[in-house]
């Protein structure tokens, strides 16, 4: 019965990285179809982004289950994808010049960071496991309030919102099963909860 359970378990992050990893493809392609990111908050891309990396570089240090070391970095890949459409489909403004500099400095500091606790200069790398997960308490907020002070959703995507809470379902059952870390289940609550919010949003405002 415990071996079943904990292939279950497994099974779970599989399927729930797998989804989780696909879930910006929908946003991705409606960026495309209308040649704008518009429908996003800058604020809520760049949460996005320093969130994922932390947990990119958490996912190695703390050694997480194999299915993370593949679908982060893939995921991490994607939402570049996005932030290149952000400047790509933007009106090169001299605002968005001025958006462009605080990205390009946000990515140099990652990767600053990054160096120092892979070649041993720090042994703060244990923290970036709850850096997600204090991002992720407020990193989707200024998106809500973008969404409700529009009163639309034009150029969000439901289906992301949806993978995504498909995604955080299935995890969060694996790692109450698993035993995952803290910062892990904590975050998959979070996400579930958030994109809750955002599925009554589509509901209200679609």
């Amino acid at each position: 019965m415990f071996i079943t359970r904990v292939f279950i378990a497994n099974f779970f992050v599989l399927v729930a990285n797998l989804i989780f990893m696909l879930s910006l493809l929908p946003q991705i392609f409606l960026n495309y179809r209308i040649k704008s990111t518009k429908g996003l908050s800058d604020i809520f891309i760049l949460a996005s982004l320093n969130g994922q990396f932390s947990y990119l570089v958490y996912a190695f240090i703390k050694d997480l289950p194999f299915i993370y070391k593949i679908i982060n970095p893939i995921y991490a890949f994607l939402l570049s994808i996005i932030i290149f459409q952000r400047f790509y489909y933007s009106d090169k403004s001299l605002n968005d010049k001025k958006i462009l500099r605080i990205y390009l400095l946000n990515i140099f500091i990652l990767f600053s960071i990054a160096f120092f606790i892979f070649t041993g200069l720090t042994n703060l790398g244990y923290l970036l496991g709850w850096i997600p997960v204090g991002i992720g308490l407020w990193k989707k907020v200024p998106q809500m309030f973008k969404v409700y002070k529009a009163k639309s959703v034009y150029g969000f995507s439901l289906f992301f919102i949806v993978l995504s809470l498909l995604s955080y379902t299935f995890e969060t059952s694996a790692g109450l099963i698993l035993n995952l870390p803290a910062p892990v289940l904590f975050n998959d609550l979070r996400g579930f909860f958030v994109n809750l919010v955002f599925l009554m949003q589509f509901w209200v405002y679609k």
